[in-house]
C-alpha cells in the first residue's frame, strides 16, 4: 500500500525517485493532512481532476557522500522544477484555447436586438486580446520545449513560460466567462470549470511571486 501511494506521487509530480537512497527517503513521508495523506477533493476549488498531496519529506537519512548528494538534487532540479514548469504552462494554452474557442462560438451564436453580441466591440475587443496573449503566450512555450529538446539550459525560459502562461490564462477564462455572462457561471457550463482550474496553477509548482522574483535575480545577476 505504502509503495503503491509513493508510485502514485511520482505520477503527481511529488518526488523522482532516482536511486536506492531516494527510495529508502520516500518511505519516510510524513503524511500532514490525514491518514491518506490527500486533501478531501470538497475541500478544494479546483474539480476533481488531480488528487492533491500536502507530503512532506521528514528526518531524511541517506547514507551518500556530498557528491552523490549534489548529483541527486541537480537532477530533481532539472527533471522536476524546470521541466515540471514547462510542463503546467503548457495545460494552460490548451485550456486557454479551449475557452477562447467556445466564446467566439457563443459569440457568434447569441443574438440580440436582431444581432450577434460578436459584432459589439465590447464582446469583441477582449475577444482579441485573449487571442494576442494566447499566442504570445504560445510562442514563449513552443521556443522553450525547443530548447529543450536541444538539450539547453531552460531555468530561466521555464519560469518565464510558466509565470506568462498561468496568468494569460487567468485572464483569458475571465474575459471568456464574462462574454457567457450569468450562462458561464453555471455549472452545467464547462468555463466555469477551467476559470477555477488555471488559479490553482499561479500557485502550485512555485508562485507567481517566486517566479518573478527567480527571473529578476537572473536578469540582475543576483546570486
Amino acid at each position: 500500500m505504502l509503495e503503491q501511494r509513493l508510485d502514485a506521487l511520482d505520477e503527481l509530480g511529488g518526488v523522482v525517485a532516482v536511486d536506492d537512497a531516494m527510495i529508502e527517503a520516500r518511505r519516510q513521508v510524513h503524511h500532514l493532512a490525514h491518514d491518506n495523506g490527500t486533501v478531501a477533493h470538497d475541500r478544494q476549488l479546483g474539480d476533481a481532476v488531480l488528487p492533491h498531496r500536502v507530503d512532506a519529506l521528514a528526518d531524511l537519512r541517506m547514507r551518500r557522500d556530498r557528491d552523490e548528494l549534489r548529483q541527486l538534487a541537480a537532477v530533481l532540479r532539472a527533471q522536476q522544477l524546470v521541466h515540471g514548469r514547462l510542463k503546467i504552462a503548457s495545460y494552460q494554452l490548451g485550456i486557454a484555447q479551449r475557452c477562447l474557442d467556445d466564446a467566439v462560438a457563443w459569440a457568434k451564436e447569441r443574438t440580440t436586438w436582431g444581432e450577434p453580441i460578436g459584432s459589439r466591440q465590447g464582446i469583441s475587443f477582449p475577444l482579441a486580446d485573449c487571442a494576442v496573449e494566447l499566442d504570445v503566450a504560445r510562442l514563449l512555450v513552443y521556443k522553450t520545449a525547443w530548447r529543450a529538446d536541444r538539450g539547453e539550459d531552460i531555468r530561466t525560459d521555464a519560469f518565464k513560460s510558466k509565470l506568462y502562461a498561468t496568468e494569460m490564462a487567468q485572464r483569458v477564462t475571465d474575459r471568456c466567462l464574462q462574454v457567457f455572462g450569468g450562462r458561464g457561471y453555471l455549472k452545467e457550463n464547462a468555463i466555469q470549470s477551467y476559470f477555477r482550474q488555471v488559479r490553482l496553477w499561479r500557485i502550485g509548482h512555485g508562485t507567481a511571486e517566486i517566479h518573478r522574483w527567480m527571473i529578476a535575480r537572473d536578469l540582475l545577476g543576483i546570486s
